[in-house]
């Protein structure tokens, strides 16, 4: 509910109560059908039982009365003494029997068992029962099946006479006893069918009257609040309280005129405030203008005292280096003048930092198709002094016949900056290795060195900011590189651990 009512938050708990009642009603009704399957199968399994015993116990009493009868009459007499007694006592009770001598005759068949079943009524099937009656060699209990009939068959053998004797009752009592179970497990059921169904409607009924009773007292209690809250806005009209029934409305109520108040107050403040706010407004105003005039001016200043100061290092710049190139195409090379060329070239690569920045907004820049790997290494031999100054090496891997499309100027800075700043860092004696090679669609150009861990990656590219305060320098190399790449869409990656430090550049490849 997005915007839910008292109304509705009734309405659903009303529900899940039924959902409730249905549920326990469901896992009543479940377990109370596991439970009379499990009494139907002991009922089952009872009757079977007892019917067995029976069969058991009349098979012992044929066997018995049968010993008495064979030391009571003559061997000649005894067939029909036994068949009579059989007919008179047995036919008309509730189990039947059979008599089988020794050679397979049946003495006594019970026919009154065939004339009460249809199932073996007729002569052929009378006959197939009896067969597999005769079957019967073993001692014990046996199960018979004919049709519809079920029973069980006790046979024992009387070792005086070498007769079979098999006393058999019937299951057909076996589906009333299930249905019996049955109808009384449905109407425990019912029974508590019905009590749940009593006690959701009483637990609702209930439930309604209270409901309607809270209702109207909580609708009370908002109706005076929200009331009070409408007037507040325009006369700061303030809770009663008194009018309010439930302890949580009150703290709810004086809450809120403490808040009507406050408001009141800051009302009264910001009217008085308003009446000045014009002037204040002009002063501000005034003021921020002076501010913004001369946050120009120094603006101003400062670009003609770069622009001033590049053209004032430009010269002698110039001439140093044209100097150092005379002075190495007439004398050797000394130690002292290596060093002071690498320091000029140093100088140089600053200046033409410098350059940049004050150009980059009013300068153009075309791009041309570069052949990368000449490109480098001329980049490469420019800084070999520097190099040498600081007593280290490059070692460079450099595909042959890479082509990228970009502006020289702008390419040589990101090189120039991250060769400066790869020897400024480099441990003394180490390598920096420089390798450009082909990963397609890309050309990627890796500076790595050696030397102090960086801690802070993801500031390197901040204007201004420098990993080594102590090396000096402007912190202005590696956030021109980082403007050029973003304009240009190189990406940039930095891996450094272990004292080992590697810049890479994707450059988008051309085809020249």
């Amino acid at each position: 509910m997005k915007e839910p009512s008292i109304h509705q938050t009734t309405l659903i708990v009303m529900i899940f109560a039924a959902i409730f009642a249905v549920t326990s009603a469901f896992v009543v009704i479940f377990n109370e059908s596991k439970e009379m399957e499990k009494q139907i199968q002991e009922a089952k399994e009872h009757y079977v039982r007892v019917q067995k015993e029976r069969s058991v116990d009349e098979a012992y009493k044929l066997v018995r009365v049968l010993e008495f009868f064979k030391k009571t009459y003559e061997p000649h007499e005894l067939t029909s003494a036994m068949r009579e007694f059989m007919k008179n006592v047995v036919a008309g009770r509730h189990t039947f029997a059979f008599v089988v001598s020794d050679t397979g005759e049946f003495l006594y068949n019970s026919e009154h068992f065939f004339a009460a079943h249809t199932a073996v009524a007729s002569t052929e099937k009378k006959e197939a029962f009896l067969a597999q009656m005769k079957g019967l060699q073993t001692e014990g209990m046996h199960e018979f099946s004919v049709q519809e009939l079920q029973g069980l068959l006790f046979v024992r053998t009387d070792v005086l006479l070498g007769w079979r004797v098999a006393s058999g009752v019937y299951l057909d009592e076996l589906p009333r006893v299930v249905e019996a179970k049955k109808e009384e497990s449905h109407q425990k059921i019912m029974a508590f069918v019905l009590k749940i169904g009593a006690l959701t409607l009483f637990l609702y009924v209930a439930g309604l009257l209270k409901y309607r009773y809270l209702t109207q007292r909580i609708t009370k209690d908002i109706r005076a609040i929200d009331a009070a809250f409408k007037e507040a806005p325009k006369s700061y009209r303030f809770v009663d309280e008194r009018a309010v029934t439930f302890v949580e409305f009150k703290e709810i109520s004086m809450h809120a005129n403490t808040m009507i108040a406050k408001i009141r107050e800051k009302n009264r403040d910001l009217i008085a405030l308003n009446t000045n706010l014009e002037k204040i407004v002009e002063e501000k105003t005034s003021a921020l203008q002076r501010s913004i005039a001369y946050t120009q001016e120094l603006l101003k200043q400062q670009d003609r005292f770069v622009n001033n100061a590049i053209h004032e290092i430009n010269t002698p710049l110039t001439i140093m280096m044209m100097n150092i190139e005379l002075h190495n195409l007439k004398l050797p090379k000394t130690p002292y003048l290596t060093k002071i060329e690498a320091a000029a070239k140093v100088l140089e690569n600053i200046y033409e930092d410098l350059g940049y920045v004050v150009k980059k907004h009013h300068a153009q820049y075309p791009q041309k198709m570069l052949n990368f790997g000449d490109f480098l290494q001329e980049r490469l031999a420019y800084f070999q002094d520097v190099a040498e100054g600081n007593d280290v090496f490059f070692r460079c891997k450099a595909s042959q016949g890479l082509h990228v499309k970009f502006n020289e100027v702008e390419l040589q800075r990101i090189i120039d900056n991250n060769l400066s700043n790869a020897i400024k860092y480099a441990r003394v004696g180490t390598q920096i290795l420089v390798e450009l090679y082909e990963e397609e669609p890309y050309v990627l150009l890796r500076i790595a060195n050696e030397g102090n861990t960086i801690t802070q990656p993801e500031r390197l590219f901040e204007r201004y900011y420098r990993e080594d305060k102590a090396r000096g320098g402007f912190g202005l190399g590696l956030n021109i590189v980082k403007e050029i790449c973003d304009t240009h869409r190189v990406e940039i990656c930095v891996h450094s651990e272990a004292g080992k430090t590697a810049f890479e550049y994707r450059f988008k490849k051309e085809v020249a």
